[in-house]
């Protein structure tokens, strides 16, 4: 009797499908990133090499609920910020809605940077032929007093808040209602989810499973009813599955290291970015390394900004317009450093 044939071969590569020529991204197209970490990540990496992208106007948003809330405050045209909406912590005046990179000795100019941030991310939303949207975590901080969640606790007494692991019913409502409107209002908008990579294992490794699988749960269901706008992208499972050694991890185990960050956008990019554009963007990640080096002297950075300059106007009629005019605040901020 023939013995029977045991596999053993371990998935090493995740399959991404590329996105429809009509589905893609280009320089043309205004985008914009909200979510967490992961989502400041791959944005910041969109926008050095030269897309036009807002990202995060509230900072880093961990869970579905308080993602969903920034969504409809930037579709509610008639909303600010007021002084009922921020807190003394401290010293400083922070936002429960808002990371704690927006805090300020003053309240006004608290409210004014945040205001400045809102109207930004408004108007990208409404023009933006795609939106990232990254959901990390499934856990929730609901504020005792106000029965609010918030995006961010700013290190006050735990007693104040409640922890909970958010329903997935919860989350479906919530989050389904923002883009039933976001699609109403950019009718024209492709939606692109993803899971953020990053484990929460201060809740536990089971816990932490149960959050991702409520945010995979609940982007199935969203991508299954609008699935010409919704589309998702397995930024988790390339991380877990396929980077799963430690060395595509920092030093805390826990998020993906810069390697591997650069590995997942290069799959992002080659998914949904335009390929006619892939000349173009090679050129931007050249004039980034360029950007990056490093000079000593005042003389030295005069010739170097002269050569970056000589560069760009070599290759000029590889960039559309608006292109051209990024790069050149890229130089300008570069070299006013």
């Amino acid at each position: 009797m023939r013995k029977k044939e045991v596999n053993y071969k371990l998935m090493s590569h995740v399959e991404v499908e590329h996105a429809p020529i009509e589905y893609c991204f280009s320089y043309a197209s205004p985008l914009l990133s909200l979510g967490s970490c992961f989502s400041e990540a791959i944005g910041r990496r969109l926008n050095s090499i030269g897309y036009d992208i807002a990202i995060n106007p509230f900072g880093t948003l961990y869970n579905p609920l308080s993602i969903s809330k920034g969504l409809e405050l930037m579709m509610d045209d008639l909303f600010l910020f007021g002084e009922e909406d921020i807190i003394q912590v401290g010293n400083s005046y922070v936002s429960l809605m808002h990371h704690s990179k927006y805090s300020s000795p003053s309240p006004t100019e608290l409210l004014e940077r945040i205001n400045q941030e809102l109207l930004l991310g408004r108007k990208y939303l409404r023009k933006s032929s795609h939106i990232l949207l990254t959901l990390g975590s499934s856990f929730v901080y609901r504020e005792r007093q106000s029965g609010k969640v918030v995006a961010n606790c700013h290190r006050l007494p735990p007693s104040q808040f409640d922890c909970e692991l958010a329903s997935l019913d919860l989350l479906q409502e919530h989050f389904s209602k923002a883009i039933r409107k976001l699609l109403t209002i950019n009718p024209d908008a492709t939606v692109l989810l993803t899971v953020s990579p990053i484990r929460y294992l201060g809740y536990g490794p089971h816990n932490s499973q149960l959050s991702k699988a409520r945010l995979h749960l609940l982007i199935e269901q969203l991508v299954a009813t609008y699935p010409s706008h919704l589309f998702y992208f397995p930024a988790y499972e390339i991380q877990l599955d396929e980077l799963r050694d430690y060395r595509f991890y920092a030093e805390d185990l826990v998020h993906p290291s810069p390697l591997a960050e650069e590995i997942i956008f290069d799959r992002f990019i080659d998914s949904w970015a335009s390929p006619s554009e892939k000349e173009i963007r090679l050129l931007m990640r050249k004039l980034q390394t360029m950007l990056n080096h490093k000079t000593s002297t005042q003389e030295a950075s005069f010739l170097h900004k002269k050569q970056i300059e000589q560069w760009v106007a070599s290759h000029k009629k590889a960039f559309p317009d608006t292109l051209l005019q990024r790069i050149d605040q890229f130089i300008d901020f570069r070299f006013s450093l």
